[in-house]
């Protein structure tokens, strides 16, 4: 397996561990659903809502995943959208979502 894919699956074990809603997107999807192209990095949707990005920031930087700037949370909170670097180097890119539909997912 590949560098990137094992940071990909590694996050989706984690996110799932926590029974969080999620949806890998952009480069990995294409992988898997569409027309492959070349990615270094995994871009994740979370579906956290609005206002409760803390209960997301403060687990994944306090499990092994590494800020890609400095005070990547205060940016996290500021922009929505977490950046992280995965224990084998891998980046990866967590955007907060607010999804408030009546899908059964």
């Amino acid at each position: 397996m590949t560098p990137l894919l094992e940071a990909a699956r590694d996050l989706q074990n984690f996110l799932n561990q926590r029974q969080w809603r999620f949806c890998i997107i952009q480069g990995i999807a294409l992988l898997r659903w569409g027309e492959p192209r070349f990615t270094r990095d995994v871009d994740v949707t979370l579906f956290c809502g609005f206002v409760r990005e803390e209960e997301f920031i403060t687990p994944l930087l306090s499990s092994g995943y590494r800020g890609r700037i400095p005070d990547a949370a205060a940016f996290a909170r500021r922009n929505r959208v977490l950046l992280i670097e995965s224990a084998n180097g891998v980046a990866s890119t967590s955007r907060s979502a607010d999804c408030r539909s009546r899908m059964p997912w």
